[in-house]
């Protein structure tokens, strides 16, 4: 007798009260952090086993910056899904592929082939510009938002080149920016600080600054994010994400190798990564832009068997300050409230904890 009023004491203290605990406590934990931090905080966290969620800011409008590789990444496996396309495919890289960033595509003579497994795998794990606008030209830009549209996940892009990222922030200035090419991306990503990249500008367009149609990049940076250009919100990328951890958006095959190719990617060890238990696996992408930053991804509780048991979402994009160190130190410390929860743990552990 005495074993089994034990029993349904735990059980009590193990199921819903608990759930509401982990959430009770990191929607007050997140509340801190966004008091603390000099801009603001969007984050989702989302439990994809009981489909319990925390959200701050969730259905804001968001700059993803180079996040919005991994939709494009999904519309790609997508055809591969349907046989429209395969990996093996050649891609040649044309002068007008280059885009300023990292990888190693930027470092190749035009003419140069790639697989579009190759460009994939750059895209994703060291954030490659010029791999990316390779891939967008194969698939077509239309037929990537078509796709994402037809996922009715929410407000997401449209998505455009990354090439076209900048010609329509240097837009902002004057509107022959349109005619901007790798060129002017380079000379302009050489400047070492705004007030030297606007005079390079002013230079670009035969005009003195008074007359370009923004005063500062701040303000033309911030004209663009207003846009819907490349922009989402973190309630319909926690969707994007569990319907691609559920099985949901790809082939098995196409499923898996995603996530093992997210769980390699070589950016973002300062942010939400960095906040986690150290044997937590975390299957993420990241992207920084003018006064913004964001780490997207999946993490999984100890103990879970495989990708489909155990999965959390955690979403999380800063807007502010200037300086990185400032936001990537906000994204480690979503990690670590998240953490605190014991969220991660195994259900078993949590319980014993609670009690």
């Amino acid at each position: 007798m005495k074993f089994f009023v034990l029993f349904l004491l735990l059980l009590t203290l193990t199921t819903p009260s608990l759930a509401a605990d982990w959430q009770k406590q990191l929607e007050k934990d997140l509340e801190t952090l966004d008091r603390e931090f000099p801009g603001d905080l969007s984050v989702v966290v989302r439990d994809v086993d009981s489909g319990q969620t925390v959200s701050l800011r969730g259905q804001d409008h968001w700059y993803l910056a180079s996040t919005v590789k991994l939709p494009i990444a999904v519309a790609l496996l997508h055809q591969v899904d349907q046989g429209d396309i395969s990996l093996d495919e050649e891609v040649e890289l044309f002068y007008s592929d280059y885009v300023d960033g990292a990888g190693q595509t930027n470092w190749q003579p035009a003419g140069t082939h790639f697989t579009l497994e190759q460009l994939y795998q750059e895209m994703l794990q060291v954030s490659d510009n010029t791999a990316t606008d390779m891939i967008i030209r194969t698939l077509g830009i239309d037929s990537i938002n078509h796709y994402l549209q037809s996922l009715q996940l929410g407000e997401i892009g449209p998505i455009t080149t990354l090439a076209d990222v900048r010609r329509l922030v240097y837009g902002e200035f004057d509107p022959a920016s349109k005619e901007f090419t790798s060129e002017e991306f380079f000379r302009l990503k050489k400047t070492e600080t705004l007030e030297e990249r606007l005079d390079v500008l002013a230079d670009i367009f035969g005009k003195p600054i008074s007359q370009l149609g923004q005063p500062s990049l701040d303000a033309a940076f911030e004209a663009y994010y207003a846009s819907a250009y490349n922009s989402s919100n973190m309630q319909t990328i926690s969707r994007l994400l569990e319907q691609l951890v559920t099985g949901q958006l790809l082939s098995p095959e196409s499923t898996d190798y995603l996530l093992e190719t997210l769980k390699q990617v070589k950016t973002g060890d300062k942010r939400i990564k960095a906040g986690l238990p150290e044997q937590t696996v975390f299957a993420h992408k990241t992207g920084t832009q003018h006064r913004r930053a964001c780490n997207l991804g999946v993490a999984w509780k100890a103990g879970s068997r495989n990708d489909q048991e155990g999965a959390v979402i955690i979403a999380a994009c800063t807007r502010g300050p200037q300086d990185l160190n400032q936001s990537e130190a906000a994204l480690k410390a979503v990690g670590e409230v998240v953490t605190d929860t014991g969220l991660l743990e195994t259900p078993g552990k949590r319980s014993r904890d609670g009690i």
